[in-house]
């Protein structure tokens, strides 16, 4: 099969992740992928099998004024319907908001099925009035519309008929096999907690800060995996709250599973996920997690006391609470860490693509 996947860059994110895992798994099996994107791929962060078609339109230049914005959106919509007519796909799947829509018009008049997937929580992340009356405008022309969880098929019923609607979860790859000792590079003071995302508000990093600062064990680290918009401000947080030394920023790493199994425990502090793929990463090594109980997702994977714990949303207090009690048994981190590893089976990438080729074939 023909597929093209369409999205904005394929910089460090979830949702870059997931279409790499995507693109890589099918022309594996011998489909013919194409990814495209608006940005230019001298920043690709993800590694992408040689035979896959990459073509990068390079039109990721910000707009100063609506004018300008309307102008950059039109050209953008006509050279993408170009490029997609010149790869003569069966399939077109497009990732994120603002995407899928200008995908969904760029398409019109085309006899080419298009799925569009949705990767965060929508009620919690407004994109403004425009966009978010063409997203209810152009979805229904979707041949499917892919949510991650239960409860975002919830929203999407809000203005689509039911049989449009797949609720796919991403897939989990297992990294943490072997148990090599931590890389010198990374001098982190141990035990160590690990959390991982984008350096942005959504991720809650800063609750988390304040969480950690909190503990009872002080001869330990917190390791923040990821890169972006808040780091500096995090740092000064860090410092603020007399932990500074304690809390290290190692930026963007390609094979996180090198330093997630060695940590002594995993936390997810957001504001709000999609669906939370490096929950399910650090949990298929083994590591027991802490979560807030935001909207959507950790509710969904971790089953409470059992494959991990989940705290009241945003209660810094509570998450200390969680923190300092794995700190001081043992016992409960083994046994919450042997149980998380089953999410390996249920989100496993052989099931989860099986979900994608019933929405596409």
């Amino acid at each position: 099969m023909k597929i093209v996947f369409v999205v904005s860059s394929l910089t460090a994110g979830g949702a870059e992740r997931v279409i790499s895992i995507m693109a890589n798994y099918w022309v594996r099996n011998e489909d013919d992928v194409t990814i495209i994107t608006m940005d230019n791929e001298v920043n690709d962060f993800y590694v992408l099998d040689k035979r896959i078609k990459r073509v990068s339109m390079d039109m990721m230049k910000k707009s100063r004024t609506v004018f300008s914005a309307l102008k950059n959106n039109v050209f953008r919509l006509i050279k993408l319907r170009k490029v997609i007519n010149e790869n003569e796909p069966e399939v077109v799947i497009s990732f994120i908001h603002r995407m899928n829509v200008i995908v969904l018009m760029a398409t019109i008049g085309m006899l080419v099925p298009v799925v569009v997937s949705e990767r965060t929580d929508t009620r919690q992340h407004p994109i403004g009035y425009v966009w978010e009356s063409l997203r209810r405008w152009f979805y229904p022309r979707a041949k499917s519309v892919v949510v991650q969880t239960e409860s975002m098929s919830e929203w999407a019923e809000e203005f689509l008929p039911l049989s449009k609607i797949s609720v796919i979860p991403n897939p989990v790859l297992e990294y943490c096999e072997n148990d090599s000792k931590l890389s010198h590079e990374y001098d982190f003071k141990t035990p160590f907690i690990v959390a991982m995302g984008r350096l942005a508000p959504a991720k809650g990093f800063d609750l988390l800060i304040k969480a950690f600062a909190k503990r009872d064990i002080k001869e330990c680290s917190l390791v923040i995996l990821g890169d972006g918009s808040e780091r500096d401000y995090l740092q000064g947080l860090a410092q603020e709250q007399g932990v500074g030394p304690e809390v290290y920023f190692p930026g963007n790493i390609n094979k996180p599973g090198e330093i997630l199994k060695h940590a002594k425990m995993y936390v997810l502090s957001s504001r709000f996920e999609g669906f939370p793929n490096a929950l399910l990463e650090a949990m298929s090594c083994g590591l027991p997690v802490i979560s807030f109980d935001c909207p959507s997702g950790p509710r969904e994977i971790i089953r409470d006391g059992v494959n991990g714990l989940l705290v009241p949303h945003m209660d810094i207090d509570e998450l200390a609470h969680a923190i300092n009690y794995l700190m001081k048994n043992e016992k409960t981190c083994e046994r919450l860490g042997d149980s998380a590893r089953g999410v390996v089976k249920k989100y496993s990438l052989t099931n989860i693509m099986g979900k994608w080729e019933e929405v596409i074939r």
